[in-house]
C-alpha cells in the first residue's frame, strides 16, 4: 500500500501538468480528460487522506463532484468551477513537495505560475474561442475593414479580364467582390464563389489560408480554369467572425446577389444562369444560402428573403464543405490540429464556448438538416483525411433521396491521402479528376 501511495504521490503533479498541456488539443476527448483527472485526484486524496488537510480533501472532492456534473449535463459554470479547483489542487500538491534546495523551491513556484497562466489561457480560448481570433486576423491581414484590401495573389493570363474590389454594399465590412470574365463570354453562366477560412479568415482572391499548400496562390488558378471552361466568376468577401457571427454572412450574400442582378450588364455577366459555389466555410455558406432560397423552413427564412429563383439557380458546387455544423471539429480520419482550429472557427462563428456548446443550435443551422427536392443539381467534393467526408457522404445521400441530381467525389486511399486542402495542388491527379468530373456535371445540368 505504501508503494502505491508513493507512486501516486510522486506522479500526480507530472500527470496533471501533462494533462494541462495536452488539454488544448483534447477537443475530441474532453469528457475522457475530465474522467482521468477525477480518477487521479480521487486516488491521490484516498491514499493520502491521513496526510492531507481537510481543505485539500474538500477541494479534491468538490472537483470530482463538479467535474461529474459537467460530464453529465455540460453546464459551462461547472466546467469553469471544476478546472479552477483542479488548478488549485494541482498547485497545492506541487508546492508542498518537500525539497531542501532553495533553487528547487523557486523552480516549483516558477513552474506553477507558468502552468497556471498557460492553463488559464487555454481555458479562456475554450470558453470564449473568439478571444484569440482578432489577434490572428490582425497579424494575417484578414480584418473587418470598410476599405478594400488587396491581399497578395498570383497573376492572371492576359485573356482573362479581372475587376477587383467592387463594392456591393455599405452596411457591413468587407462588402467587396472580384469579377473574372473573358471576351465574348457575357452570356456564360456565372459562378458566385464564397471563400473558405473558417468564417474568420480567407479572401475572395487570395483563398483560404487553411488550404493553401504552397506559395503559389491556388485560388486565382482555379478561377482562371473556370473562366476558360466557359463560366464567368464572381468571388465575394464577407464580414468575419467573431465580430460578425451567423447569420450576417447570409445577409451579405443576398446583398451581393442583388447588386450583381442590377449591374449584370456593366460587369458583363449573366445572372439568368447562376451557380453557387464555395469551399470549406464558404461551402457551408454556399449550401446554407442555396437552402435559404428554396426551403421556407430555413431558420432565417422570415428575416432574409430569397433573391434567386429556382429557375435561375442552375447548380451548386461544394468543395470540402461544412454541411453538418455539429461535426466540424470531428473530422474523418482525424487530424487533431484541424479539429482544434475548426472547433475554434465554428464556435467563433456561432458565439459559443467549445467546452459547452449548444449542439441543438448547431444542428438547427446546419444545411444537412434542410435538404429539399427543390435544391439544384449539386456537385460535392471532400478529402479522405482530416475533413468532413462522412458528413458530406450523408448530405449527398439525403440529396439523392430527395430526388436531386448529385455527384460526390472523394478520392480513395489508393489515389492518395487527400486532406482538407487537397484542391490547392492543381497538378495532382485528384484535383485534375475533380475538375474534369465537375465540368462534365455542370455541362449536363447547367446547359440543358
Amino acid at each position: 500500500m505504501s508503494r502505491i501511495n508513493h507512486i501516486i504521490s510522486g506522479t500526480v503533479p507530472i500527470i496533471l501538468a501533462s494533462l494541462l498541456f495536452l488539454l488544448g488539443f483534447a477537443i475530441q476527448n474532453l469528457s475522457e480528460f475530465m474522467i482521468v483527472a477525477m480518477i487521479i485526484v480521487g486516488a491521490y486524496v484516498w491514499f493520502n487522506r491521513q496526510k492531507l488537510s481537510k481543505s485539500m480533501i474538500m477541494i479534491g472532492i468538490f472537483f470530482i463532484i463538479s467535474g461529474g456534473i459537467w460530464i453529465i449535463f455540460r453546464p459551462l459554470a461547472f466546467w469553469i468551477l471544476a478546472l479552477g479547483l483542479l488548478i488549485i489542487f494541482h498547485l497545492l500538491i506541487w508546492l508542498h513537495i518537500k525539497s531542501s534546495f532553495i533553487w528547487a523551491k523557486w523552480l516549483k513556484i516558477g513552474c506553477s505560475v507558468v502552468l497556471t497562466v498557460l492553463f488559464i489561457g487555454m481555458q479562456l480560448i475554450m470558453i470564449k474561442p473568439g478571444i484569440i481570433v482578432p489577434l490572428f486576423q490582425q497579424k494575417s491581414g484578414y480584418i473587418n475593414s470598410y476599405h478594400a484590401l488587396s491581399l497578395p495573389h498570383s497573376k492572371l493570363s492576359k485573356e482573362i479580364k479581372a475587376q477587383f474590389n467592387i463594392s456591393y454594399g455599405k452596411k457591413y465590412p468587407r462588402s467587396y467582390l472580384d469579377v473574372f470574365t473573358k471576351k465574348d463570354q457575357s452570356e456564360a453562366p456565372t459562378v458566385i464563389y464564397l471563400h473558405g477560412g473558417g468564417w474568420v479568415a480567407g479572401d475572395k482572391s487570395a483563398g483560404d489560408p487553411n488550404q493553401s499548400g504552397n506559395k503559389k496562390n491556388y485560388q486565382i488558378e482555379h478561377f482562371e480554369k473556370t473562366v476558360k471552361a466557359g463560366y464567368n466568376v464572381v468571388s465575394l468577401n464577407y464580414a468575419l467572425a467573431p465580430a460578425y457571427p451567423y447569420p450576417t454572412q447570409l445577409k451579405q450574400i443576398s446583398q451581393a446577389v442583388k447588386f450583381l442582378q442590377s449591374h449584370a450588364k456593366q460587369l458583363n455577366i449573366n445572372m439568368d444562369k447562376v451557380i453557387i459555389s464555395g469551399s470549406s466555410a464558404g461551402g457551408n455558406l454556399a449550401a446554407d444560402f442555396v437552402t435559404l432560397q428554396v426551403n421556407p423552413k430555413h431558420p432565417q427564412a422570415k428575416r432574409i428573403k430569397p433573391v434567386l429563383s429556382r429557375k435561375v439557380l442552375k447548380a451548386m458546387v461544394l468543395e470540402v464543405p461544412a454541411t453538418d455544423m455539429t461535426q466540424v471539429n470531428h473530422t474523418y480520419r482525424p487530424v487533431h490540429t484541424n479539429d482544434y482550429f475548426f472547433g475554434i472557427s465554428v464556435m467563433s462563428y456561432t458565439n459559443q464556448p467549445m467546452v459547452s456548446y449548444d449542439k441543438t443550435y448547431l444542428a438547427k443551422i446546419s444545411p444537412i438538416n434542410y435538404v429539399t427536392k427543390d435544391m439544384p443539381p449539386t456537385f460535392i467534393t471532400d478529402g479522405n483525411t482530416g475533413s468532413f467526408m462522412k458528413a458530406n457522404q450523408r448530405y449527398a445521400e439525403l440529396l439523392k433521396k430527395a430526388g436531386v441530381p448529385v455527384e460526390l467525389y472523394i478520392p480513395t486511399l489508393k489515389e492518395g491521402t487527400a486532406g482538407h486542402g487537397f484542391l490547392a495542388d492543381l497538378q495532382s491527379q485528384m484535383t485534375q479528376k475533380y475538375l474534369k468530373d465537375k465540368w462534365e456535371f455542370l455541362e449536363k445540368y447547367v446547359y440543358k
